[in-house]
Formats: structure tokens, sequence, C-alpha cells
């Protein structure tokens, strides 16, 4: 099973790579993430770039206006049918990824429950609350 990772932003480049780092040696071979600049200002993308630009496990997509975060999901899941993954997360470009096995417990939930269509992970913030 594979799994496309989703990490829509807005001009915030340091902390996208962050949030890269904390998930990519998460990932399994199979998947693949996605980062999306939704609308970023020229510029704010060359240190993003040059750490990813023609990476297999990385893949970045820009836009030229900010659709939102529905327009950038919404971009990913059309992106999605189109390749052979299995299943699709999203998340903020302000997470920290801390638990290394956390896609794969989001995914053993569609095995529990057959008739799920979406599972989402617990967020807290910095001092532990949800």
């Amino acid at each position: 099973m594979s799994t496309l990772v989703v990490i829509p932003f807005v001009d915030n480049v340091d902390m996208t790579i962050r949030c890269v780092r904390s998930v990519a040696p998460t990932l399994a071979k199979q998947d693949r993430l996605m980062l999306i600049s939704n609308g970023s200002r020229e510029g704010n993308l060359d240190t993003l770039m040059s750490l990813y630009e023609g990476s297999n496990e990385v893949l970045i997509y820009t836009t030229k206006e900010n659709k939102g975060i529905a327009g950038a999901w919404n971009m990913a899941l059309d992106r999605l049918l189109k390749w052979d993954h299995d299943f699709v997360a999203f998340l903020h470009n302000d997470t920290i990824v801390e638990y290394e096995d956390w896609l794969t417990e989001l995914r053993l939930a569609f095995d529990v429950q057959k008739r799920c269509g979406a599972v989402f992970p617990r967020q807290v913030d910095t001092n532990g609350r949800f």
C-alpha cells in the first residue's frame, strides 16, 4: 500500500522544511510527499527547490494564486487519481511528526473499519493539549 502525503504551504518555507524533515523519515519507499506552494511569493521557494528539486520522494507543485487549503487539497486529489497510491494524507506545514508509525497506524484503521472513508491523527499543541 502506498500513500501520498500532501503538505500545502504559503511562504513559510522554514516551517515547511521542518515539517518535511519530520515526515520524510517516517515514509515507506512506495510513499511520496507532495508539497504545494499555494500562492507563495517569488523567491521564497529557492531554498525548498534546492533541497528537493529532482527528488522522486518529494514532489513540489506551485500555484500562482492562493487557492486556500481546500483548493490545494483538491489539486492533490486530482493528481492522486492519475497516480498509483492507495491513500492520501493531508498535513499542515506546521506539523511536526514525532511518532514514527503514524502513517501505518492510520492505514490500519481502514483494515479494522471496512466502511471507514477517512481517519485523522490526534493533533496536539506544543504543550500536549488537543
